[in-house]
């Protein structure tokens, strides 16, 4: 995970690199959310 200071710097380090995902802090967030917080959530419940 790298942090830009704009998208625009971020697009410029994405240049040649295959498999990039750029994302705001809050599609960040929103990922995280649903691939970990609620993983771990049903995983302890069973």
């Amino acid at each position: 995970m790298h942090f830009f200071r704009s998208r625009e710097d971020a697009d410029g380090w994405a240049v040649g690199r295959d498999g990039i995902a750029i994302l705001s802090i809050a599609e960040g967030d929103e990922l995280a959310q649903v691939h970990w917080v609620e993983r771990l959530r049903r995983a302890s419940s069973v």
